[in-house]
C-alpha cells in the first residue's frame, strides 16, 4: 500500500508501475568507495506493488510483490516471487496465491538461504468477491517451494511481516481487519511448527495496524504495531511474549524500526511533518531508553524519509532527508551520540532513504530523489570508507518519471540488493541490476 508521501508524488493518468531491483554482484570495484552498479535487466511484466527483497550470505536474492491481472473479465491480484542465484539470472515470477486486491506479501531468509514467504490469500466466488481470507506461508529450501500452509483464516487480513533467525525460527505479524482491528502474531520453532496466533494489542483502539518485525540471531524477536495512541512493541524471548510497551505518545508521521543481530532494537520516528527525528533504543535485556531528539536543529523542520541501521560494536545510525535538500546522519557509538551532520546536499528533494553498514564500519546511504524539471526522479547512492563520505552521489537508476517503494538489503560482505517501483506511462516492467561494494579498511 502506498503511503501518503508516495501518493503525493504520483502523476495523473493511466499509470503503470515497474519494479526495479539492483543487486550487488561479483565484479570488484576500483576501490571500496566506488561500487560497480550494473545496468538493470527486465524480470517480467505485470502491474506490480508491495515490493520486498531479501538476500542470503551467498548472494542469492529473492524478490516478492503482487501484480494485478484481468482474465476473462475477472479482475484479481497475485502475490508472486522471483529469485536470482548468485551470479545468475532472475527466474520468471512464481505465483504464490490469489486475492481480490492487495494480497500483501513478505519475505525473510536465513543466512544459509532458506526463504520463508507469507502472504494474504483469498477464496473468491465467481464474481471475484472474497468469501474468506487466509494467511499462508511457504518455504523455499533445496531448490523448491513447499506447498502453502494456512496459519490463520478470517474475513480480511493485511500487512503480514516476517523475520527469521539462522536456525529457521520465525515470527510473523499481521492485521486482522474488522470493526475493531487486531494486531496478531505467531511464532515458528526450528522444526517448522507454527504456534497458535496471539493478539498483541488490548482491543481498545479501532485503528490498530501491525507493523514491522525483527529477529536476532539468538531467536529473540520484537514486533511493533501502531494505533492512535502511538507505537507499541512486544518482545518474544524464544519461549514467551512480554507485555506490549507503548513507545510514542501519538501515531507517528514516519517510523523506522530495526532489530540487530545481537538482540537489540530501535525505532526512529517523527511525531508530525514539522517535528524533528527522535529515536528510542532497546538493550539486549529488553529495556527501552527514553526518547532522544536526533535532529539538533531548533524550530520547525521537514524531516522525512527516515532509515535506521545497526552499527558495528553496538551502535545505531539514523539517516533522513530534509526540506533543505539535505541528507543528514547521526550515529550512536554504543556510549555517546555523535553530532548530526549533513553528509550530502541533494540537487532535488530526497524522499525514501536506506542506510547500510559493513561490519568494519563503512556505510552506504541509498535514496530516492525527486529532481528539478525537466527530470523527475532518480535512485542514488553515497558511500563512506574510513569515515570519509564520497563527495558525489552515484546514479543507480536513470532519470525516471516517478520512483516509489525503495528497498535495500545487504549480506554484509559487499553484496547489496536495491529495489524500487518505477512508475511511467509505458508497459509495466520488473527489472534488476547488479553491483558489488568491497569491504574497506577495518576500523578499530
Amino acid at each position: 500500500m502506498a503511503d501518503a508521501q508516495d501518493v503525493q508524488h504520483r502523476v495523473s493518468g493511466p499509470l503503470l508501475a515497474a519494479i526495479l531491483v539492483v543487486a550487488a554482484g561479483p565484479s570488484a570495484p576500483a576501490s571500496a568507495e566506488e561500487p560497480v552498479w550494473e545496468a538493470p535487466v527486465t524480470l517480467g511484466v505485470a502491474n506490480p506493488d508491495e515490493l520486498v527483497v531479501v538476500t542470503d550470505d551467498a548472494g542469492n536474492d529473492t524478490a516478492a510483490w503482487f501484480r494485478d491481472r484481468t482474465v476473462d473479465g475477472l479482475h484479481f491480484a497475485e502475490p508472486v516471487v522471483a529469485q536470482r542465484m548468485a551470479d545468475g539470472d532472475w527466474t520468471l515470477p512464481t505465483v504464490m496465491g490469489r486475492a481480490s486486491h492487495d494480497p500483501d506479501i513478505s519475505l525473510a531468509t536465513t543466512p544459509s538461504g532458506q526463504v520463508t514467504a507469507v502472504w494474504v490469500n483469498e477464496t473468491l466466488d465467481s464474481t471475484g468477491k472474497p468469501t474468506e481470507a487466509q494467511l499462508q506461508t511457504a518455504v523455499f529450501d533445496q531448490g523448491q517451494w513447499s506447498a502453502p500452509a494456512t496459519l490463520w483464516r478470517g474475513e480480511v487480513a493485511k500487512d503480514p511481516s516476517i523475520a527469521v533467525d539462522p536456525a529457521g525460527q520465525a515470527v510473523v505479524a499481521w492485521t486482522r481487519i474488522g470493526s475493531r482491528n487486531a494486531a496478531l502474531a505467531a511464532t515458528r520453532d526450528a522444526e517448522g511448527v507454527w504456534q497458535a496466533p496471539r493478539r498483541l494489542d488490548d482491543g481498545s483502539q479501532r485503528t490498530v495496524m501491525a507493523g514491522q518485525v525483527g529477529m536476532a540471531a539468538n531467536g529473540v524477536a520484537v514486533v511493533t504495531y501502531v494505533d492512535d495512541a502511538g507505537v507499541h512493541a512486544a518482545r518474544w524471548t524464544g519461549a514467551s511474549w512480554s507485555a506490549s510497551r507503548r513507545l510514542t505518545r501519538t501515531r507517528p508521521a514516519e517510523l523506522a524500526f530495526q532489530v540487530s543481530t545481537d538482540g537489540r532494537a530501535a525505532i526512529a520516528y517523527t511525531a508530525s511533518r514539522t517535528s524533528p527525528v527522535r529515536e528510542r533504543m532497546m538493550d539486549g535485556a529488553g529495556a527501552w531508553s527514553a526518547a532522544k531528539v536526533v535532529d539538533s536543529r531548533t524550530g520547525k523542520v521537514d524531516d522525512h524519509g527516515l532509515s535506521l541501521a545497526a552499527c558495528p560494536k553496538g551502535g545505531w545510525g539514523v539517516a533522513w532527508g530534509t526540506g533543505l535538500h539535505q541528507l543528514r546522519l547521526r550515529e550512536f557509538d554504543a556510549v555517546t551520540w555523535r553530532k548530526d551532520r549533513v553528509i550530502h546536499r541533494a540537487v532535488g528533494t530526497p524522499r525514501e532513504t536506506h542506510l547500510i553498514y559493513h561490519n568494519n564500519g563503512d556505510a552506504m546511504l541509498i535514496w530516492n530523489e525527486d529532481l528539478p524539471a525537466p527530470f523527475a526522479a532518480q535512485i542514488k547512492a553515497l558511500t563512506r570508507s574510513s569515515w570519509e563520505w564520497t563527495p558525489d552521489a552515484f546514479p543507480v537508476s536513470g532519470n525516471e518519471t516517478n520512483l516509489v517503494h525503495l528497498r535495500a538489503v545487504d549480506n554484509l560482505d559487499g553484496h547489496i540488493v536495491v529495489a524500487w517501483d518505477r512508475v511511467n506511462s509505458g508497459p509495466d516492467q520488473i527489472q534488476s541490476a547488479a553491483a558489488f561494494w568491497a569491504n574497506g579498511t577495518v576500523i578499530n
